[in-house]
């Protein structure tokens, strides 16, 4: 899928999700009607790279996404709302970890956080599907708490940076699969 029908399938998930949010009350309703709509039909990730309630040592993550062998990030999924930040920003914006800002996310950022560190996974995500936190779990001789996430307060602006961001990786993967 090229960026223009990944731009186009966005808009459609965004616009049923508005069209239905008073419907999207639990965690469970964000997960089905907007992040794993979002994972599939516009950033590409097939139902096989996707692996949800895998159990490790420190709980069980949402979503565990896969690239082949190379588990690329978990995602630990909120329901709408639970994810208030303290800003008014409306644009991508990085934001200290441990500092005001993330403070209502600080339960799953740390989720995110210890479901990465057994798996050795390298990003992490907290969404309730509008709001997206992303940040590096392990950073050497630091706390990731005090490093920055980048967040991206709504999901419009989360799709239109990472849908640019995203087209060389896009490209990467069709190239790979016409090449096998």
């Amino acid at each position: 899928m090229g960026v223009d029908a990944a731009y186009e399938a966005a808009k459609l998930v965004l616009s049923e999700a508005k069209a239905n949010l008073a419907n999207i009350r639990s965690e469970a309703d964000a997960k089905l009607q907007i992040i794993t709509r979002l994972l599939t039909d516009v950033l590409g990730w097939s139902h096989g790279d996707i692996a949800s309630e895998r159990q490790n040592e420190n709980g069980f993550s949402d979503y565990l996404v896969s690239d082949g062998d190379f588990d690329a990030f978990v995602i630990e999924a909120k329901k709408i709302g639970i994810l208030d930040l303290a800003t008014q920003t409306t644009s991508k914006s990085y934001y200290k970890i441990s500092g005001p800002v993330l403070k209502a996310a600080a339960t799953g950022i740390q989720q995110a956080a210890s479901y990465c560190h057994p798996l050795g996974v390298q990003l992490a995500v907290v969404t309730d599907g509008s709001i997206w936190i992303l940040f590096l779990p392990w950073v050497p001789q630091a706390s990731y708490r005090e490093k920055q996430a980048i967040v991206f307060p709504g999901l419009m602006r989360f799709l239109v940076t990472s849908l640019r961001s995203m087209s060389y990786s896009l490209r990467k993967r069709q190239r790979r699969e016409h090449s096998e």
